[in-house]
């Protein structure tokens, strides 16, 4: 298959680097009991393809780090295949799971592919 394009970011700021990916989500805060607090989120974003917008399948692959170098994996690996983006815009539901997100720093490690690729 084809090789993944990925970076790592954390604490807030995120934002995808690579050659021809650009790429910016905001988190906001809220005070909800814990109870009530769903462990699923958007991830909406913005992709560029060799400098123009995006339009087309990707596959993308969200990876959960200790550390922004190194560290361990926490959590799965999800995976959001021949995701739609339309004139450079996408959204794409996570959830890793109940426990996961405790207050500890993580970094989320963002990959993508085109959509006609194939494997892991």
């Amino acid at each position: 298959g084809t090789a993944w394009s990925a970076h790592r970011f954390g604490e807030g700021e995120i934002m995808i680097r690579k050659a021809f990916i650009l790429g910016t989500v905001a988190a906001v805060g809220l005070s909800i009991p814990v109870s009530a607090v769903d462990t699923a989120f958007s991830y909406q974003g913005r992709l560029s393809d060799a400098g123009a917008q995006a339009t087309g399948d990707y596959d993308f692959r969200f990876l959960l780090y200790t550390a922004e170098v190194g560290g361990s994996q926490v959590g799965p690996i999800l995976y959001g295949d021949d995701t739609q983006v339309i004139d450079g815009f996408f959204t794409i539901y996570l959830d890793f799971g109940a426990g996961i997100f405790d207050g500890t720093d993580l970094w989320l490690e963002v990959s993508v592919r085109d959509g006609s690729s194939t494997g892991t």
